[in-house]
Order: C-alpha cells, then sequence, then structure tokens
C-alpha cells in the first residue's frame, strides 16, 4: 500500500527566471511522477520567494516607466501571480511525464499480451508443457559485487552469491547492487518479466526451482527486492521458490 507524501519544494530550488523554472519543474515532475507510479499518494507544496521578488520588480519598474497609465501592483497580488505560474509549470510538467508512464505501461502490456498469446499458441501444440512464471524468495550470502562485462566493465550490477552449504553462482541485481554489501545474508526476493515454457515433468518436480538452476534456465528472472536476512531465514529451509503457472 502507498504512502502519503508531502513534498516542499523552496522558491530557490525553482530558478530565477521562466527558462530556469521550466527546467527545473521538468526534473522535479519525473521523481515525483516516479513515487506516483508507485503508488504513493503526492501532496506538494512550494516557495515562492524569489519569484515574487521578480515579479514586483517588473510591476515596480513598469509603474515608473508610466506612472499615470500603471498603478502601483500590491504584495498580495504578486504573490498570486507567482503561484499561478508555478502551478501551471508544475502541472504542464507532471501531465507530461505521466502520459510518457502511461505509453510505456501500454507498450509493456502489448508484448506481455504477444508473449502470451505465442506460449499459449505453443502450449497448445505441445500439450507436455506449461508456461509459467518463477516467484518466491530465497537466502542466500553475497561473496563478491561484479560488472556485467557485456554493457559496462566498471559498474557493479551483478552479486555473486551461495546459498546455505552451496557453490557459489551469479545473480543480476540491476540498480540494487549499490545497496548490497560483500559478506552480508540477505533475502532476495525473485520475479520474472515474462512466462516461460517448461516441460510439465520439470514443473511437476520442481527441478528448475533451485536458483542457481533458475537464474541459469530464465534470462528473465530479475531480483525485485531484498532485506537483511534474519536467524530464522538461514539454515537448510531457506529457499522459497514456486512456480505461477499461465491459465490458458
Amino acid at each position: 500500500m502507498g504512502k502519503r507524501i508531502v513534498i516542499a519544494l523552496g522558491g530557490n530550488a525553482l530558478g530565477n527566471n521562466l527558462p530556469e523554472q521550466m527546467a527545473a519543474v521538468k526534473q522535479t515532475a519525473r521523481a515525483i511522477a516516479d513515487l506516483i507510479e508507485d503508488g504513493h499518494q503526492v501532496i506538494l507544496s512550494h516557495g515562492n520567494g524569489p519569484q515574487v521578488g521578480m515579479i514586483q520588480k517588473a510591476m515596480a519598474e513598469l509603474t515608473r516607466s508610466e506612472p499615470e497609465k500603471y498603478i502601483p501592483c500590491p504584495l498580495s497580488v504578486c504573490v498570486a501571480m507567482s503561484q499561478g505560474y508555478i502551478g501551471y509549470d508544475l502541472q504542464n510538467a507532471l501531465r507530461e511525464e505521466l502520459r510518457e508512464f502511461e505509453e510505456q505501461r501500454e507498450q509493456e502490456l502489448a508484448a506481455l499480451q504477444a508473449d502470451l498469446q505465442y506460449l499459449q499458441k505453443q502450449q497448445e501444440k505441445s500439450p507436455d508443457t506449461v508456461t509459467v512464471k518463477v516467484t518466491g524468495e530465497f537466502t542466500a550470502t553475497v561473496r563478491s559485487l561484479i560488472p556485467d562485462y557485456e554493457t559496462d566493465d566498471e559498474t557493479p550490477y551483478m552479486a555473486v552469491v551461495t546459498l546455505f552449504q552451496s557453490t557459489p553462482f551469479t545473480i543480476y541485481t540491476g540498480e540494487l547492487t549499490k545497496y548490497l554489501e560483500e559478506g552480508e545474508t540477505y533475502v532476495f526476493e525473485v520475479e520474472m518479466s515474462r512466462y516461460d515454457i517448461i516441460t510439465r515433468q520439470e514443473y511437476e518436480s520442481g527441478t528448475l526451482l533451485n536458483p542457481e538452476a533458475a537464474f541459469s534456465m530464465y534470462p528473465s528472472l530479475y531480483i525485485s527486492t531484498f532485506r537483511p536476512a534474519e536467524e530464522s531465514d538461514c539454515g537448510l529451509d531457506s529457499v522459497h521458490l514456486a512456480y505461477e503457472a499461465c491459465e490458458t
């Protein structure tokens, strides 16, 4: 369940002029959209000190240029002007970011549906197969953090881990890698980005539900989250992976 998050933007964080503000709110909107996408309810407030000063100065210059035509603008009106255009820029930036999220979600959903249709057709051709995803968690100790040498030979994106009394094997941890520490033991939760096909014998025996075999067998398997392991998570009963079968 998402949280209710209050974000306060200081006026100085919005730049000193309109072009700077538009660039700042775009970056801010991207971070806020990430929170909304994760299911959080966001309440946004903002300061406006520099903006009010800029408006009041402009209005004062205008009055001095033609005092008979332009009367002095009260501070309260300058404040209202700043609130209006700051809110307008924030609203437009957020709308654009959320539209991009929605388009990406639709593309991912279309790709998933295409994968499922293909897998279901393959399964219909071969009744001795099952379309599945692997879900669950396992406990492992991080032995070393290494790069994905195919894409980046410097930044660690993978972890070499061991289960209780097992040989080392590699798992892809992605952006989560920077939060891991070598020598520490964690409970890793896994997800698959797409379904895969296995034989009914493999499905019923569960032989591929060992993390080492699963990460070797399923390229779409990844670590979705983790937490530090407690004593009750360790030992022989430290692997809890299961198949989620796709209903055809």
